[in-house]
């Protein structure tokens, strides 16, 4: 365990800052930081909030926030050379605990908001192909819903008597692919239809949110996942010379000058080496500045609004007894794996992730420090759990970092793994005809092994981006070992041989990837399917922690 200081040590803040960014604790703000952050909230939201004036609220909450395309290494809860999240930065330091190695399951949108809230690898929701007697692969109607067999973060809250509300940010995280169960409210993107405002985004969903949490009684407890896709969202709009001179005069960053050229543009599918066009608004812009734009809506989007959120909690007396989660859901790269302004790489880039957890006062847990070891996002549910003092379910394939925190532990896992990525076979693997084929990767301490096939597809634009020609690599992987101590630059373009090391993590990834196939068939049963759900199948998939008792 080591200070969060003296990792931070030669980030430079900036030299204004609206708010302060000392690690103090928010429960008794002064008058004026308390006036200026609610007048900021105010104006963060196209709505006034609701706060609940002068009474103190004693129920306990839970808040859990998840941002979609935030990457470790550009926070500066690492070595980062912009001071991106001071805010961030100063609660870690005071009232957090830093998890510095923590890396999702999934590149992608729906797979990582899957293993938050399950406490499981996305393949408890990925439904599979069916294979028929004659050969015929069909392909499910939807390809993503998580079984109510499955274990739930919300439930769980919810049967102890917590109130509970999630409040998304993205139609893909929606009630039709099972996202809801636990939830006593679900709040779709835009807000109710009866919302006036239907606003999106990072001040609509903190909106929500504050007033769903100020009409709740006093002494009532309170869970609340809180989900912001800004990061991902702002690309389709314009970044005008206006923007581009207002972040740089805002922020002191400046375009990075190997990041000076105009990148190519793809096609309506996706390919490497080249912007979506989705993410290519005129006017046309350098990498540098895409970078310096995303580094910016850090700061003064997220890390601003983090701020006037928990300064309003703290006004509202719900500061004190409220537990906070920051979790990025997945990465974003800007072409270090290949792929620029988007994710889907089983890469550090996509998949290495801030986690930090502010517990309340009163749980008594040790912060202001830095947990170095292994994480993977499954661990996160069973963590909230164990942190509230409530039962862990059966089936959960993470487990509580409490141990580590509390010192009892030096590690809750050897590896972790991270699949369903866009460049992988679709299918089964023993509907493949020849040999097997898995996209993933097996992270350790201090090395990563990835698995890829670009040319999955056949012949065609991912294919050719990739390799160069127009000919078939239907059957070509593209193998990747990265060693972080010979290697700190991110991503995984420059990896050398993977070697013995490299197919001892493959072969660990292929047994799990292996086992997670027949969980699959176990949690979304067909009447074409029957022999993979016999007696045997389940009791070894229980004994290996993989399904629960009800399946």
């Amino acid at each position: 365990m080591d200070s969060l200081a003296s990792e931070g040590a030669g980030i430079d803040a900036l030299g204004v800052s609206l708010l302060p960014t000392d690690g103090t604790s928010r429960s008794a703000p002064d008058a004026g930081r308390s006036l200026a952050a609610f007048i900021l909230a105010l104006a963060a939201c196209s709505q006034p909030l609701e706060p609940a004036g002068e009474s103190i609220a004693s129920g306990r909450g839970m808040l859990v926030i998840v941002v979609d395309a935030l990457r470790f290494d550009h926070t500066s809860l690492g070595a980062y050379d912009r001071d991106t999240t001071p805010r961030l930065k100063a609660l870690a330091e005071g009232e957090g605990i830093l998890f510095n190695n923590a890396w999702s399951v999934a590149p992608d949108l729906i797979p990582a908001h899957v293993s938050l809230l399950t406490g499981c690898d996305a393949s408890v929701a990925r439904r599979p192909n069916v294979l028929l007697s004659d050969g015929t692969l069909l392909s499910p109607l939807t390809t993503w819903f998580i079984p109510e067999s499955v274990p739930r973060l919300a439930r769980e809250f919810l049967a102890h008597g917590w109130r509970t509300a999630a409040f998304v940010d993205h139609a893909h995280i929606s009630k039709r692919r099972g996202f809801e169960d636990g939830f006593r409210e679900f709040v779709d993107v835009g807000g109710d239809r009866s919302d006036a405002t239907r606003d999106v985004g990072l001040p609509g969903v903190t909106r929500r949110f504050y007033q769903w949490v100020s009409r709740l009684d006093q002494g009532e407890d309170w869970m609340a996942y809180i989900h912001w896709n800004d990061l991902e969202a702002m690309w389709t709009a314009p970044y005008t010379d206006d923007d581009l001179r207002a972040d740089q005069e805002v922020t002191g960053f400046e375009p990075r000058p190997e990041l000076d050229y105009l990148p190519a543009i793809g096609g309506h599918a996706p390919i490497f080496h080249a912007l979506p066009p989705l993410r290519a608004p005129t006017p046309r812009r350098t990498l540098a500045q895409y970078e310096m734009r995303y580094d910016a809506a850090i700061r003064n989007r997220l890390d601003r609004n983090l701020d006037r959120l928990f300064d309003t909690l703290a006004m509202d007396g719900r500061w004190d007894r409220t537990s906070v989660l920051v979790v990025g859901s997945f990465g974003l790269g800007f072409g270090e794996s290949g792929l620029l302004v988007d994710s889907g790489t089983y890469s550090d880039v996509d998949l290495h992730v801030p986690v930090l957890l502010r517990p309340a006062p009163e749980l008594n847990l040790p912060t202001g420090t830095v947990q170095s070891a292994l994480v993977s996002s499954v661990d996160l549910m069973p963590t909230l759990l164990d942190l509230m003092g409530l039962d862990i379910p059966s089936g959960v394939h993470g487990h509580s970092l409490l141990p580590l925190v509390r010192g009892e532990q030096q590690r809750v896992r050897d590896w972790a793994y991270a699949s369903h990525g866009p460049f992988a076979p679709p299918g089964r693997p023993d509907s493949q005809v020849t040999a097997p084929r898995y996209g993933f990767a097996v992270i350790e301490e201090d090395r990563m092994y990835s698995i890829q096939w670009p040319g999955c597809g056949g012949i065609g634009a991912l294919s050719s981006s990739w390799f160069g020609d127009s000919n078939s690599h239907r059957r070509e992987t593209v193998e990747a070992l990265k060693v972080f101590s010979e290697d700190p630059r991110p991503g995984n373009l420059n990896s050398g041989p993977v070697g013995k090391d490299g197919a001892r993590l493959r072969d660990i990834g292929r047994a799990m990837h292996a086992d997670l196939d027949r969980v699959r068939e176990v949690l979304h049963p067909s009447a074409w399917n029957l022999e993979a759900r016999g007696p045997e199948v389940l009791a070894e998939l229980r004994k290996k922690g993989l399904i629960g008792d009800t399946p």
